[in-house]
């Protein structure tokens, strides 16, 4: 069990767009990984609906200086934070240690997956509006977009990339051409109603 004086935690605004249900891998992991960087942080955590990151410091750091490399890694990271204390802090320790309720650094990997996944889930309805996709054809291209999108959300280059529609344009465009080794090209939906299918994550 954790102790309560050596963690504080911070209300965030890091829920995914397309999957409200759960946090944001993609924008929580450098924000997660420079918390960890710093060697006052023993540990940094969110949790998995991306409403709050919990940052578990060493020993005898003040709560001054807590406060301080807290705001400079969240404003480095663009992410409004704001510090819960007294019943709000005790509310989010009292789950704090219940498995799988938080993810430390790169584990928000996991949740990256299950985004791409709920991504690819709701592009290939849309080729199957168009296109009556049969099982195998699902499957495959539901595999096919899941990997395009996990890729992107670990490797992007800034926070920009994420709400750029130019870069989803492309993704679309990649997905389509992929599609081709199931669907006849005549088959295939337009960009645009990939992207309209996609507005969630892009506003994130």
């Amino acid at each position: 069990m954790l102790v309560i004086q050596n963690i504080t935690f911070y209300k965030v605004p890091l829920v995914c767009n397309s999957a409200t249900n759960i946090g944001c891998g993609s924008r929580s992991k450098p924000i997660l990984l420079a918390l960890e960087k710093q060697s006052e942080v023993k540990e940094a955590w969110l949790k998995r609906d991306g409403t709050v990151i919990g940052i578990v410091w060493k020993p005898s750091i003040s709560k001054n200086k807590q406060q301080l490399i807290a705001e400079k890694i969240f404003s480095e990271n663009q992410v409004e934070a704001i510090n819960l204390i007294d019943n709000k802090s005790l509310t989010e320790m009292a789950d704090f240690n219940i498995p799988n309720a938080w993810y430390k650094g790169k584990k928000v990997n996991k949740l990256s997956k299950e985004e791409a996944s709920i991504i690819a889930k709701q592009l290939v309805a849309v080729f199957d509006n168009k296109s009556r996709l049969n099982p195998q054809q699902k499957l495959h291209l539901t595999k096919d977009i899941t990997n395009v999108f996990y890729d992107f959300f670990l490797n992007y280059h800034s926070v920009v990339e994420l709400a750029d529609t130019k870069v989803y344009r492309l993704k679309m465009e990649e997905i389509n051409k992929l599609s081709e080794k199931y669907i006849l090209k005549q088959q295939l939906p337009k960009i645009n109603d990939l992207l309209n299918a996609c507005t969630g994550h892009s506003n994130c």
